[in-house]
């Protein structure tokens, strides 16, 4: 749930992003859509995901201090380019 979860930010930005470029049509659910199938699973599937972590706050806390840890990672590598 973490890749997935890293991968939704990524989409959020780049669909936030791409808002201000008139080229550019694609939306979050584009995006999203995306990386479902990038990871194999159905938005359906993501939401139960989201619903059980939101039931279970202290594992939604650990697993989103992953997520942030692997998006500074994808931050400082991206900054070294």
């Amino acid at each position: 749930m973490v890749s997935v979860l890293v991968d939704i930010h990524l989409a959020q930005a780049l669909a936030g992003v791409n808002q201000f470029n008139d080229s550019a049509h694609y939306s979050l659910s584009d995006y999203s859509s995306s990386v479902f199938s990038r990871h194999h699973i159905t938005r359906e599937k993501y939401i139960q995901s989201l619903e059980f972590y939101t039931d279970h706050p202290e594992l939604l806390d650990e697993m989103y201090t992953e997520v942030i840890n692997e998006l500074s990672k994808k931050q400082s590598e991206a900054g070294g380019k």
